[in-house]
């Protein structure tokens, strides 16, 4: 059997699926405050609890794509441009999409038109989602006779 969907893969697979619709489903959940909370910080700022909690939503919504990513892809040169996404996501975007939207709309969870579509990179786990379409397409379809 082919090792992209051996049973373990499968697992992995939805176990994956089901983390990301619990992630989605408890979105308005204040990661931060609860982590306050247990550390013993009482009076947080607004903004630091905005900020851990996009930061918490989007590297947990990615690592949670990269396993299953990884369960799929075992080539390293696929799992180190997945490792490069996930960084430059983390480093470049994420910081980009927290200065524009607390500079421009402040810390309400709606966003303008503007802030949207990076609202969607970073929120949700669109970006790792896009990267493992484009690389099953790479070898699934693009490279079909490549060995797993």
């Amino acid at each position: 059997m082919n090792n992209v969907f051996s049973i373990r893969t499968i697992v992995i697979l939805a176990v994956g699926i089901c983390l990301l619709a619990a992630l989605y489903v408890f979105q308005r959940v204040n990661y931060a405050l609860i982590l306050f909370t247990a550390i013993g910080i009482t009076d947080a700022n607004e903004n630091l609890i905005f900020i851990l909690n996009k930061t918490i939503r989007l590297v947990t919504n990615d690592v949670v794509c990269m396993i299953m990513i990884f369960s799929v892809f075992k080539e390293k040169a696929y799992r180190q441009l997945i490792t490069v996404v996930f960084l430059v996501e983390v480093a470049l975007v994420l910081p980009i999409y927290l200065l524009l939207k607390l500079t421009i709309e402040g810390t309400s969870e709606i966003s303008t038109p503007l802030l949207s579509f990076i609202h969607r990179l970073v929120v949700n786990p669109t970006l790792m989602i896009l990267t493992g379409i484009a690389l099953a397409y790479q070898k699934f379809v693009y490279h079909p006779t490549q060995k797993t």
